[in-house]
């Protein structure tokens, strides 16, 4: 071992047992220096017996030289002299002050001949008994101390007159003044560090209100702070006394409690069952009595938290960090959960809950009576029973309890004694019966009632409902808005700091929400770190507003927690808080609508996340009152990409709430929000400090991302973290849970169930997500708990990415793991918003080529058949991937899966089209993969068949005709006659299913015959053909090749025919065909080069005017596509006449067909033509022209100096083209003309393109072409 691990050790060890001779002696005023000048390891001053003592303390830890302590190393020990002097050694020091104490503490054994020194290690600051350190002794540590070696350098003067000063003293001193000296040095030997360390846990903890978790960071900061001190001759004490006030959590205990006379056989109970049940009707004392139970076992240890959600609870009860701590559960079935499915989900996953508490953690429930009982339909509380636990009903009062409750509220408020007594003997009469929180509601708010006051004044005031009392609470228009930004800027556990009040209420500027797209720079692009922006001005609460805040923290209103700021101190005062809120009216609308916003998007994540949590009570109270509902679904909209993780799942959560209970007013909108809550990654999260943001709207480097998303931090990192969750702290910050989720990225091996347990823990869906993945990278066991919670997350990105994981691990998995995974992923199936993601996922993996591995075509077959069959309506499935990874299953799959899956497929399409819905060919393609498959019975083959081809929808009847038509080889014999009877049918829109048939590549004669007549007829020619065929046949066949009008075009099957191709082109030599137009511009935009120009060498000489401008119009919008010779071949053809107003027409249409005057080369030859389009153009042709001679005048190099020509040559000038801009510009930028100047020019640019684009828009043809005989979605 290195000296400087030998050092670094015993240095730990040393201010561990200083630490712990803090601790021991706080509650004494005991001051502390640490290696104070001239003395030794630390020195206290502390108070016996109301003396006040010097102890001087030494230490020396297991690594010192001697094995064991004897006479001869004490003596060494007693020898030491303060540093640079040869005086006042450390016995000398001792034997000349009374008060002064000496301290030994050894990891050593003490051996025989030290014996009367020793004490317990429990030391207190008791001295040595009078005589109990005998002659003897004395006289062998005096012979030892005069010939002990001192420190120094051997020879050196120093160390010569150390040794001196010892022998001097040792020869001089009288025996019997140093043995009552000695009465005051203590040795306390055999001190493990293990035991040092167990000890000032033991002394950390019994500080009380400090959390069993938080025990690890409280000592490593005491450490810290006693280290930095060393030397500084400065008292240590109180730094140590304020880190640990700082990590007390602030208690839920409620104040001024009245005890019962049941808290025992509560705390029994908690003790016992882990859980206590408490109920009753409202102001009964359920939170407090909950509360002060929980508080209870804070001094055992216990961190304690209260919260209204399940969700919260269960995080904190099974994270399986070792700190134990109690959830008081308030309210969970309340009034957030109003519909009866809510209501009963909450109830069974409560259940749920509490059969699952672990046996470091406890739990107390404090539920209203009226939807426990409405939710398990009972008429008594105590025939309850919850996961086997009965409810204890609070609502049965000891005349002696309320009696002790007014008496502490009386004292509490004040009340005068003549109404206190008046009350008292109400209460003891019988004649009043007031539940615990109603005898405070008096008490409070007693100078309300007349002096004196009568029982009725009294009975009046009890019975004031809280929105009676929202009246009192909101007297003036400062208490007012103080009231409503209350209640919209707190929670039931997140409190509002003053700051962020002040923000709701409009101080501190102006609104800004975060912009809602993320910007990127270049790879190599320098940019400033992200940092969240601060208001315009510091908020800060107007006089009024403050004195009413005074007001309700007197009257115990609110109260306040700690740092986190204020909030109400009880349900009915929240519920006041809310009717005052609830009152708004339409004037007070946009006021409402601001304090929302402003709330929800201020720069606090606790006030941002309680305006979020209270978006549901807002809907659904004010909503319709005020006509505010659609604003506050924008703003939770908004709120999605907010800065603050929490704020957007909560707005996420009661988006899909909304969508559940209103599908026709929001169901369409679900699935943007899913995927708004689907895409986020540690990696593109910013950071201040360890506080963690979404770096909306601001500018990032994509080389910095790049390279953050492959770094994987060091082990020794993260080692500090690990410890922390391996030992149960308190949750590390989310900066420390991102960096050990990136080492786990390179190390997914390293990350035990038990980490994982905390990481789930965390309230930000992307670290529960990012576990998730990382876990179920590997083949892992024994963790069906762990799964059971990743199951219940409902967090979309939770969900798509355990399914991503675990598919691209599934070659590692044993078959066990893949019945377990496969359970987790059609659990997710359950619920639509995952189940869409999943299969999604699913698809996305399935069809992905990178993948090296062999896909798992198993996982494919069990999962995929339950998430199409669960896959909402309105969600966007990538059909195209459907459609690939279906076909490559049932090629593998066995029979029974491969029906599931095209019957699944199937039963998607069905719901579909009952919403309305035209899917794509893709999506269609089910025909497809059931021909493909290796195993399909024929039954069932025919019966999905029969099942495809009655769609009554002629969209999707005409791609499964066409799709099984190209599979008539396949097909059985009653196949094949199902397919001919559908042929043969009268249904309305059979002549598109005939042409689907009869467009196909190859189409059997089977068909031919039913269809055409005749099993040759495709081999006629096409004047023959066009002649035979039935009017509505041929247009349906015409428009179906064409693909065109829409949606026959995204139907898919479109141009599959060189017969229907030649019938194009024949009757597109033939204008007066009523068909002629659509066939003609199928030439133009659908045929070869060829095929057009022969067209049009026909057309030159009958038709040339009107086929012309067809060509020119349907070329506006067209990129490319030009078509030089055709239009070249009737220009020259053209009489002077009609070349006019060709060319007058290419005119017309240039502006929006041309980007650049030399576009006009790529639209016709004919040089006429070309010389009056030019002219067409005169700023145009101006500007280039000028350019091209100041460039060839200065040998094509530009400099500042030719700048001001060049923006002489624009003056005055309006070009029509964008790209004449864009070529000043890059004259300007290469001549280094200054940005605003280019950024000028760049204007105009964009100018012209916004008004190319306009004008495109208006010019475009639309197609009015009605779909005769077509039924459903994609008729016209």
């Amino acid at each position: 071992m290195s000296i400087a691990t030998v050092g670094q050790a015993k240095y730990e060890y040393q201010d561990l047992v200083c630490l712990e001779f803090i601790l021991r002696f706080l509650s004494t005023g005991v001051i502390c220096f640490i290696e104070p000048t001239g003395g030794e390891d630390a020195t206290f001053q502390i108070t016996f017996e109301g003396i006040r003592f010097n102890i001087e303390l030494q230490v020396k830890g297991a690594r010192s030289k001697a094995a064991a302590v004897d006479l001869p190393i004490l003596a060494e020990y007693l020898a030491h002299f303060p540093a640079h002097r040869s005086s006042e050694f450390l016995l000398e020091r001792l034997s000349a002050d009374a008060h002064r104490v000496v301290v030994l503490v050894c990891a050593q054994r003490a051996k025989d001949d030290c014996a009367d020194f020793t004490m317990l290690k429990d030391w207190n600051g008791e001295f040595h008994k009078p005589n109990s350190i005998s002659s003897e002794t004395t006289t062998k540590l005096l012979e030892a101390i005069s010939v002990a070696k001192c420190d120094g350098v051997k020879g050196s003067r120093q160390r010569v007159l150390r040794e001196k000063a010892v022998r001097e003293f040792a020869s001089s001193a009288s025996t019997t003044s140093v043995r009552r000296s000695l009465e005051r040095l203590i040795l306390l030997d055999q001190w493990a560090e293990r035991e040092v360390r167990s000890s000032l846990e033991h002394l950390i903890r019994a500080q009380g209100g400090i959390a069993g978790d938080m025990v690890g960071d409280v000592l490593s900061r005491l450490l810290r702070c006693l280290v930095s001190r060393k030397a500084l001759d400065v008292d240590v004490v109180p730094e140590i006394r304020r880190i640990l006030s700082d990590a007390k959590s602030p208690s839920i205990a409620p104040r001024d409690y009245v005890h019962r006379g049941q808290e025992q056989v509560w705390r029994d109970t908690l003790a016992e069952e882990r859980v206590l049940l408490l109920s009753g009707p409202p102001r009964c004392g359920k939170s407090e009595a909950a509360c002060w139970t929980a508080a209870q076992l804070e001094n055992l240890g216990f961190s304690s938290k209260r919260t209204s959600s399940i969700e919260h609870a269960e995080r904190i009860l099974l994270d399986e960090g070792s700190g134990a701590a109690v959830i008081v559960l308030d309210d969970p079935l309340g009034a957030m959960h109003k519909d009866d499915v809510t209501v009963l989900r909450t109830l069974r996953h409560l259940e749920e809950l509490v059969r699952n508490v672990p046996a470091n953690r406890r739990l107390v429930v404090a539920q209203s009576q009226e939807p426990l009982l409405a939710a398990t339909r009972m008429q008594r509380l105590t025939d309850v029973k919850i996961a086997g636990h009965t409810c204890r009903d609070l609502g049965i009062f000891k005349i002696e309890f309320l009696l002790d409750v007014w008496k502490s509220c009386a004292a509490m408020y004040r009340v005068s004694a003549k109404l206190a007594t008046l009350v008292s003997d109400g209460l003891r009469a019988g004649k009043f019966t007031f539940a615990p929180g109603v005898l405070s509601h008096i008490a409070a708010n007693c100078d309300e009632l007349e002096d004196p006051a009568s029982a009725a004044d009294i009975e009046r005031l009890a019975q004031q409902s809280a929105v009676q009392f929202g009246v009192t609470l909101a007297a003036n228009q400062a208490s007012e808005g103080l009231i409503a930004a209350l209640a919209i800027g707190t929670s039931e556990i997140d409190a509002i700091s003053e700051r962020e009040l002040a923000y709701i209420l409009g101080e501190g500027g102006k609104l800004r929400k975060p912009d809602k797209l993320m910007s990127f720079v270049g790879y190599g692009g320098e940019t400033e770190k992200p940092v969240l922006p601060d208001y315009e001005s510091c908020p800060s609460l107007p006089s009024g507003a403050k004195g009413e805040l005074v007001k309700l923290d007197r009257h115990r209103v609110i109260s306040r927690s700690g740092d986190r700021g204020v909030l109400f101190s009880h349900p009915f005062y929240r519920a006041a808080a809310r009717s005052v809120v609830e009152r708004s009216t339409a004037s007070q609308r946009e006021e409402l609508l601001n304090a929302v916003r402003r709330g929800l998007f201020s720069l606090s994540a606790p006030a941002s996340a309680a305006v979020a949590r209270n978006l549901p009570w807002l809907y659904r109270e004010l909503g319709s009152a005020i006509d505010i509902r659609e604003d506050l679904v924008q703003e939770a909209k908004d709120g999605l990409d907010s800065y603050f993780l929490t704020t957007r799942d909560l707005c996420y959560r009661f988006l899909v709430h909304l969508a559940h209970e209103f599908p026709k007013m929001y169901g369409e909108q679900l699935p943007s929000w899913v995927e708004s809550a689907r895409y986020i990654d540690i990696v593109g999260l910013a950071w201040q400090g360890k506080f963690a943001f979404v770096p909306v709207g601001m500018m990032l480097s994509g080389l910095e991302l790049f390279l953050e998303g492959h770094r994987v931090p060091l082990e020794k990192d993260v080692a500090q973290t690990v410890s922390s969750m391996e030992v149960g702290d308190e949750l590390p910050d989310m900066r420390s849970a991102t960096e050990l989720l990136r080492f786990y990225r390179g190390h997914p091996e390293r990350l035990n169930s038990k980490i994982l347990s905390r990481l789930l823990s965390y309230d930000a869906g992307v670290v529960r997500a990012e576990a998730a993945d990382l876990w179920l990278r590997l083949d892992r066991a024994h963790d069906e708990v762990l799964l059971g919670r990743l199951a219940r997350d409902a967090h979309p990105l939770v969900a798509a990415r355990a399914c991503r994981s675990s598919l691209e691990a599934w070659h590692r998995y044993s078959d066990e793991r893949k019945a377990q995974v496969l359970g987790l992923l059609n659990g997710y199936v359950l619920q639509p918003e995952t189940a869409a993601v999943v299969l999604d996922e699913a698809l996305r993996f399935f069809n992905d080529d990178e993948q090296a591995k062999p896909k798992p075509w198993h996982a494919y077959q069990e999962l995929v058949p339950s998430a199409l069959r669960a896959f909402p309506v309105g969600f966007r499935l990538s059909a195209e991937r459907l459609y690939s990874s279906a076909r490559q299953a049932l090629k593998r799959m066995p029979c029974e899966q491969a029906q599931s899956l095209a019957g699944a497929w199937v039963e998607w399409l069905e719901r579909q089209l009952n919403s309305g819905e035209l899917p794509d060919d893709y999506a269609l393609g089910v025909w497809d993969g059931v021909a493909a498959a290796a195993n399909f019975a024929a039954e069932k083959r025919l019966e999905l068949l029969d099942r495809i081809l009655s769609f009554p929808a002629t969209g999707y009847a005409l791609v499964f005709m066409a799709d099984v038509v190209d599979e008539w080889p396949s097909l059985s014999f009653e196949e094949r006659r199902s397919v001919l009877a559908v042929l043969s049918s009268d249904r309305a829109d059979v002549a598109w299913l005939r042409a689907a048939a009869v467009t196909r590549r190859e189409v059997p004669a089977e068909v031919q015959q039913v269809v055409l007549g005749a099993e040759d007829a495709l081999s006629w020619a096409p004047d023959r053909l066009i002649k035979h065929i039935p009017d509505r046949l041929l247009v349906a066949c015409t428009f179906l090749h064409c693909g065109s009008p829409q949606p026959l075009w995204y139907l898919g099957k479109h141009h599959r025919s060189e017969v229907w191709a030649e019938v194009v082109s024949h009757i597109a030599r033939r204008p007066d065909h009523a068909l002629f137009e659509a066939c003609f511009v199928e030439v133009v935009h659908g045929s070869e080069e060829v095929r057009l120009n022969a067209v049009a060498a026909e057309l030159a000489t009958s038709y040339a005017l009107n086929a012309f401008k067809i060509m020119v119009d349907r070329k506006v919008g067209v990129t490319g596509e030009w078509h030089r010779q055709a239009i070249d071949t009737f220009l020259q053809a053209a009489d002077p006449t009609t070349l006019a107003d060709m060319q007058a027409h290419m005119v017309a249409k240039a502006p929006v067909v041309l980007d650049h005057l030399s576009d006009i080369a790529d639209w016709t030859s004919h040089r006429p033509t070309q010389q009056v389009l030019l002219s067409a153009f005169p700023d145009d042709m101006s500007l280039l022209t000028g350019l091209r001679r100041l460039g060839d005048d200065h040998g094509g190099e530009l400099g500042p100096d030719e700048v001001p020509t060049v923006l002489e040559l624009l003056r005055d000038k309006s070009p029509k083209l964008h790209q004449t801009y864009g070529r000043v510009q890059d004259v300007l930028k290469s001549a280094g003309a200054r940005k605003s100047v280019v950024d000028e020019v760049d204007a105009k640019r964009r100018a012209a393109v916004r008004a190319k684009y306009a004008a495109i828009k208006s010019m475009r043809l639309v197609d009015t072409r009605g779909l005769m005989g077509w039924v459903g979605p994609g008729s016209r």
